[in-house]
């Protein structure tokens, strides 16, 4: 009736994952993959037909959702915005996107939760526990483990993936400051 339908963009997404059992756990605390996942589902009606209802591989993050509202309203996205816009992933052009990224739950709930940081990248997750004595790490090749069973911290032959995650995990922390 009122003729907005056709430039009505509908985002659906939800709170992250929640360990249900995994891992021996229950609650939403942590780096593995049932606790950070977020589903997101993107209808855009401006987008030709042939691209619409497509599923992207690549790895986005809720800082994402409001570049991308403000790109498709037409405003400006700040400098310092963190995040990046959807849009080249929704028109499947993403000419260069994530490799990597950062998580960090630094929540301990009065002791009650482990803190932890990692980095995620297409294959792999790092992550570590860095408020306890000795730090306890893991290391997951997603693309063997999906579930996230067998961690490669102390496989010899991990040693060399296990110092690049570290790295990563360094690189971002300085970053931060």
């Amino acid at each position: 009736q009122y003729g907005v339908a056709e430039n009505t963009v509908i985002i659906f997404s939800s709170d992250n994952g929640h360990y249900l059992g995994e891992h021996g756990l229950f609650g939403k605390w942590l780096a593995h993959e049932p606790s950070i996942r977020v589903p997101t589902i993107i209808y855009d009606p401006r987008l030709p037909a042939e691209i619409r209802g497509q599923r992207r591989q690549q790895m986005i993050l809720n800082i994402d959702f409001a570049p991308t509202m403000l790109e498709m309203a037409g405003v400006a996205i700040p400098d310092k915005m963190q995040g990046k816009s959807l849009t080249p992933l929704l028109r499947g052009n993403p000419d260069r996107w994530r490799d990597d990224w950062y998580y960090e739950h630094d929540y301990i709930h009065g002791g009650a939760i482990v803190p932890c940081q990692g980095v995620r990248t297409n294959r792999w997750k790092y992550i570590r526990y860095y408020n306890q004595q000795p730090i306890h790490e893991e290391l997951y090749d997603l693309q063997s483990d999906a579930e996230e069973r067998n961690n490669l911290v102390i496989e010899k032959k991990y040693q060399d993936k296990l110092a690049e995650m570290r790295k990563k995990w360094s690189d971002f922390r300085k970053g931060l400051k």
